[in-house]
């Protein structure tokens, strides 16, 4: 005979408010930053990479690395044929690679073969949502050609969204940074858990300098003006505002965030499989189960 049992763990909480002015919130916000990248750095023996996007949050991490002088590969993936145009991460990925110097490897695959890819996807993660299949496809095949070059660490800027409010659901909430740690309740089974057995099934350790727990806590007293403008549509201002401060291009730092699986156009890979045979997107990854 046995037993469960279910403890509720001490998590993040809203503590009181910072009061300081703006200033000093964004030297102290950036000094977590900057440390939460360095601790993570790996000993010059591991080889490391970062899955990029041409968004803010990697396009930060890759930016403070470069400064610090450290070796590392930017990934992205690209899905080729089918008439689908080239995906906005791509445009921006290459973009910002040319202009900061950063290395990039492109992991392309022809829609053609995207069938097979998604039942490979799918046995990883075991889950049949057609968002996380679309978004993980991306990450796999990132992750895949970091791999054949060796990587043992890659970089990721999730959690971003979730401690400087980026996502439409924090607009919405009458308190931001309380739906900030609803989100982290949650990030587990949405996120984590997904891009976590990704990137081992391909060897290698997944590091997120965005979740670090001195970061996290502090950022949930950062007052919602400084990461929410509705009045502006400027969102997650402060991490924007200290990029740009550091010497980021004020055009990458304001680049508008678009979901993983619509600006690598993965999704839309998925719709043309899914139409061609007369189903929803939804309809059509059920069947691979």
């Amino acid at each position: 005979d046995f037993s469960i049992e279910f403890l509720e763990r001490k998590f993040y909480s809203l503590g009181k408010i910072e009061k300081k002015d703006y200033s000093n919130i964004k030297k102290k916000t950036k000094k977590l930053l900057v440390d939460a990248i360095k601790k993570r750095i790996p000993d010059k023996k591991n080889k490391m990479g970062i899955l990029f996007s041409g968004g803010i949050d990697s396009t930060f991490i890759a930016f403070v690395l470069k400064k610090m002088n450290v070796d590392f590969i930017c990934y992205t993936a690209k899905l080729e044929g089918g008439n689908i145009k080239e995906a906005s991460d791509l445009i921006f990925a290459k973009e910002i690679s040319k202009r900061y110097g950063f290395k990039l490897k492109i992991a392309t695959l022809k829609i053609e073969d995207l069938k097979e890819k998604i039942e490979e996807v799918k046995n990883i993660i075991e889950d049949k949502n057609q968002i996380k299949i679309s978004v993980a496809l991306p990450l796999f095949l990132s992750s895949e050609l970091a791999k054949r070059d060796n990587v043992k660490v890659i970089f990721s800027g999730l959690g971003s969204e979730e401690i400087f409010a980026g996502y439409n659901r924090h607009r919405k909430a009458k308190n931001p940074n309380q739906e900030c740690v609803n989100g982290l309740l949650e990030l587990h089974k949405r996120d984590l858990y997904r891009d976590d057995v990704i990137t081992m099934k391909n060897e290698m350790e997944l590091r997120l300098p965005f979740l670090d727990k001195k970061l996290i806590e502090y950022a949930l007293k950062i007052p919602e003006k400084y990461k929410i403008d509705l009045e502006k549509k400027r969102y997650k201002i402060i991490l924007r505002d200290i990029a740009f401060e550091m010497g980021l291009d004020k055009f990458y730092a304001e680049r508008p965030k678009k979901a993983a699986q619509y600006g690598s156009k993965f999704d839309k890979g998925i719709l043309k499989l899914a139409k061609s045979e007369k189903l929803q997107k939804q309809d059509y990854i059920d069947k691979f189960f």
